[in-house]
Parts: structure tokens; sequence; C-alpha cells
């Protein structure tokens, strides 16, 4: 049942988050043509290819891959956008991440608060990852019940 949730929850989110960025990346806003500071891509470029990932994983969790590979995918998607947002913080401090583009613009959110719920998303998506990479099959993590043991003889 966790399992279940936590794919399509996870799927979801990146789907919604993908289409963000692949509509601001279709806009005219100036910031859309600057570098990003951090990988100096064009921004515009950048929300393609991160839109580009973003599907990706979600296709992958809604595919029948196997579930450490799923797991994988979705802690590692998580951990790279955590560490981009603690490479931005640490080397352009006061810069902000406009993973959204423009979109979170118009639905009238500040940075910080479009930050955190970026933020959130990815840990989610990375200790989900992880928690459910580790949790054994027939434990909270899965809703299949794991099989009965062998019973040795009693003494």
């Amino acid at each position: 049942m966790i399992e279940r949730t936590f794919v399509r929850l996870g799927a979801i989110v990146l789907i919604l988050t993908a289409t963000a960025k692949l509509l601001s990346a279709s806009g005219t806003a100036h910031i859309l043509d600057l570098p990003d500071p951090l990988l100096g891509l064009e921004n515009r470029q950048e929300l393609w290819l991160v839109a580009a990932l973003e599907l990706s994983v979600a296709g992958l969790l809604c595919s029948r891959a196997l579930r450490p590979i799923k797991c994988l995918a979705a802690a590692w998607l998580g951990g790279s956008f955590l560490l981009y947002r603690v490479a931005l913080a640490l080397l352009k401090p006061g810069a902000r991440c406009k993973c959204l583009g423009t979109l979170a613009e118009r639905l009238h959110l500040d940075d910080r608060t479009a930050g955190v719920i970026l933020t959130s998303i990815a840990a989610f998506l990375l200790v989900g990852g992880l928690w459910l990479l580790w949790d054994p099959p027939g434990t909270a993590g899965d809703s299949a019940p794991a099989p009965d043991k062998p019973r040795s003889p009693g003494i």
C-alpha cells in the first residue's frame, strides 16, 4: 500500500512539475535566455532537460520495472535536486532556484515558498525511494504479504 502510494504520488508530482517547466520554457521571459549560475546552460535549455528527466522517471515509476529500479530512480532524482539546491545556496548566496520557471510568479508564489515546496518534493523522492529500497517486501512498504517461512520441527 505504501509503495503504491509513493509510486503514484511521485509520478503525479513529477508530471506536474515537468509540465510547469515545459510551459515556462516555452514562454518569452528574459530570464529564460540567461545562463544558470551552476550549470551554465540557458535556463530554457535547463528547464527542457530537467522536464525530460522528470517525465522519464515518472514513466519509469508507472512502468512494470522492478521495485529497486523505481526506488533508485526516484531517490537519484530527489538527491540530485537537493544537491543542486545545496550547491546553489553555497556558491551563489542569495540566488534562488527558478525550478518552476515563471509559473511560480503566475501562481503568485514568492521564491521562498516555491523553494520550500520543491525542496519538500525532492526530499520526498529521496527519502521515500531510499526507504522503500531498503524496506523488505512483505513489510510496511509493500502490500503483498511475506511468504511463510518454512517451520522447523519443534523439539
